[in-house]
């Protein structure tokens, strides 16, 4: 470019001008330091380099994301060390709201700790960052990286550097440090904005020829908007923590620190440290965050009761604890959530050390754990006067377990001889970890076999919540919950299916459950299901279409789906049940019908079929066999069907049966099959 086209701005041969193109090319042959001092040349070309070198490393809009991978590349201009240098000396960025850096393990440790000091000017440069997250990957260090003397002694201070310095932003909410180490969670936490000042922008570390550009880029920096001044303390703002703090010896006094600047009010620990420690943390984690209300810890690795003390007497707030134990600390269980009154508000005594550990149960308000941990925690307690207000929220895992009817009855014997409100005493919360329908159809045969043992364990619950339960069949499910005479309130949690199989659920619910007076689903309170008029006028599209069309349809649907739109309608139920059971290998049913029916839910849906279906006039010949093995309750089913079907039709003029093997069950249950 001639010497008459030089650039107005720079009035140095037009070198801003030239295209982003030519000037990646211009900065692959320049070192980092040599970037540096192009960038303090002139306003415009420091916008242009930034770019290009941000553009480079995949950083098209910094103010939004910022996410920079140091992987030691040699080339400057695909180096992601020369996006920090332009986050350094960029004039034209305003402010920054997140900023992400990534460590491989292709960088060695001196350019480690030279990105590391580039990272902390970065985060002095823009106090408006909200989110930090700093990873490490592929690092051939173990985890005594950067917690130990087992790795190079400048790195550990300059990190620790790095972690003060992120303390210190004024607009920090969330932090989140992944060593990559093998924890169930890493180095995560949330804070709300801190009371610190503003820090200066602190000159960077090279030459006299560097230094001199610093002196320049202060100048521009200074004309274009005044150093941020450090603003007055303010009340702390309350933020609530919701990812867990890894808390590791050696980060152990970085964790006190940073909490301490910070009003905290709710708070989840990740303890990996020794039990004999833990009295020490407690009490110091205690002193910096006064008003905490509540508090989860993770990995608890020592005896629940002295746990309970340490914290009563250490968090005077504390109004919830949540408590779960390591996976390989089985000698004591652990409690999912416990709510207490404040200590300090206890019967309006003053805390003192001689009070809280003889009182540090009674304050207890409600309890949300599994049997066996109730049964823990008040054995060695009883009786205590907080029982007569106590709500019980039990978690149950599996219902099946040989000693859970007698465990829950002595649970409820035992709460009912304190309660003395009209409160529901018990709220079940069950979760299965075996198919939903294969847990209801066990516990179904295990209160057909144990009635009065399990009407005297489970008869008192009134509110019962099941979760988990995905895909159901809404009878087995309406059947289930008639096991549970007393439960007046049904709460449904994490049921999917559409809005008619949800209908169709409530309503079986509604006619199987006299008891029950109201069915939540996902929060919603539900009342009594919608008419069949009302059903027909949201599929009237469907239905206004002639009957050899919805055949073509229909011909479409399996065995199962064709049921479902069969109870749809009369006018469908018509025409699905005749294509149903012709995939059931049944041609007429109305001249022999021969049933293969297995123990199983789903196998209770023919006869259902048969009972419902409007085409049969009448019925000369059936034919049922039953397959041993399966469900007792599934077995009752079929035979409860089959003799309402006899009693419907009868016409009927031969009958085959041929029944299951019972053998294998309990004798109070074959009794009853004999009955049948």
């Amino acid at each position: 470019m001639s010497s008459n086209s030089a650039c107005h701005d720079c009035q140095r041969h037009g070198l801003c001008c030239l295209f982003p193109e030519a000037l990646e090319n211009i900065c692959r042959y320049l070192s980092l330091p040599e970037i540096q001092l192009v960038c303090c040349l002139c306003r415009r070309l420091n916008r242009s380099v930034v770019d290009v070198l941000l553009a480079s490393n995949g950083i098209l809009d910094p103010t939004v994301e910022c996410h920079i991978r140091l992987d030691g590349t040699s080339d400057p201009a695909a180096d992601s060390s020369s996006a920090l240098v332009a986050l350094q000396y960029a004039l034209s960025i305003p402010s920054m709201e997140q900023f992400a850096v990534t460590f491989t393990g292709n960088s060695d440790t001196p350019r480690m700790v030279q990105n590391m000091r580039r990272c902390r000017r970065v985060l002095l440069k823009f106090p408006s960052i909200r989110d930090v997250i700093i990873e490490f990957q592929e690092i051939e260090y173990d985890a005594r990286f950067l917690t130990s003397g087992g790795l190079k002694y400048p790195l550990k201070n300059d990190f620790q550097a790095l972690l003060d310095t992120i303390q210190g932003l004024p607009s920090l909410k969330s932090l989140r440090v992944a060593t990559g180490w093998d924890f169930d969670s890493n180095y995560m936490l949330e804070l709300f904005p801190s009371v610190v000042g503003v820090h200066s922008i602190s000159p960077p570390v090279g030459s006299a020829l560097l230094k001199k550009a610093h002196k320049i880029y202060k100048g521009i920096l200074s004309r274009s908007r005044p150093l941020p001044s450090p603003p007055s303390r303010r009340t702390p703002i309350t933020f609530l923590i919701d990812t867990p703090i890894l808390v590791l010896p050696s980060f152990y006094p970085w964790t006190i620190s940073i909490l301490s600047c910070r009003a905290i009010t709710s708070l989840r620990l990740h303890m990996l440290i020794a039990a004999v420690d833990w009295p020490i943390i407690l009490r110091e984690i205690a002193e910096a965050v006064p008003y905490l209300t509540e508090l989860t810890i993770l990995g608890v690795r020592m005896p629940v009761p002295a746990l309970m003390r340490i914290v009563s007497m250490q968090f005077r707030d504390l109004s919830s604890l949540t408590m779960d134990s390591a996976p390989d600390f089985f000698t004591e269980p652990s409690f999912r959530a416990i709510t207490m009154a404040p200590v300090s508000e206890l019967r309006g005594h003053k805390r003192s050390s001689t009070l809280i550990p003889k009182t540090y149960l009674s304050n207890l308000t409600s309890l949300a754990v599994r049997p066996e941990h109730l049964e823990f925690l008040l054995k060695p307690y009883e009786p205590l006067p907080a029982l007569a207000s106590l709500c019980v929220r039990l978690e149950i895992l599996d219902l099946t377990s040989p000693g859970m009817p007698s465990l829950m009855r002595g649970i409820a014997m035992r709460l009912r001889s304190t309660h003395k409100s009209i409160a529901p005493l018990l709220v079940l919360d069950v979760r299965a970890n075996v198919s939903p329908e294969a847990l209801m159809c066990r516990t179904l045969d295990i209160a057909l076999s144990k009635g009065i043992e399990w009407e005297e364990a489970f008869g008192s619950i009134e509110n019962l919540r099941v979760r988990d339960y995905g895909a159901y069949n809404c009878v087995i499910l309406a059947r289930w919950l008639t096991v549970f005479r007393g439960a007046t309130k049904i709460s449904l949690a994490g049921i999917s299916g559409s809005p008619a199989s949800l209908e169709r659920t409530m309503s079986e619910i509604y006619r199987t459950c006299p008891q029950v007076r109201s069915v939540t689903v996902e929060g919603t309170s539900r009342g009594l299901p919608g008419s069949g008029q009302e059903l027909a006028g949201r599929t009237s599209g469907f239905l206004e279409l002639p009957d050899d069309v919805l055949l073509i349809i229909l011909g479409q649907l399996g065995s199962v789906e064709l049921y479902g739109v069969s109870r749809l309608t009369r006018r469908l139920n018509l025409l699905a049940l005749p294509l149903y059971f012709a995939q059931k290998g049944v041609s007429d049913p109305s001249q022999w019908c021969e049933l293969r029916l297995v123990n199983s839910p789903a196998a209770a849906d023919v006869l259902s079929a048969l009972n419902s279906a409007l085409f049969l006039r009448e019925v000369k010949h059936i034919s049922c066999h039953f397959k041993s093995g399966g469900y007792v309750f599934c077995y009752l089913n079929h035979i409860q069907r089959l003799t309402a079907f006899l009693a419907k039709f009868p016409s009927v003029e031969k009958v085959s049966l041929e029944l299951a093997d019972l053998g294998h069950v309990d004798s109070e249950v074959n009794e009853v099959v004999q009955a049948k």
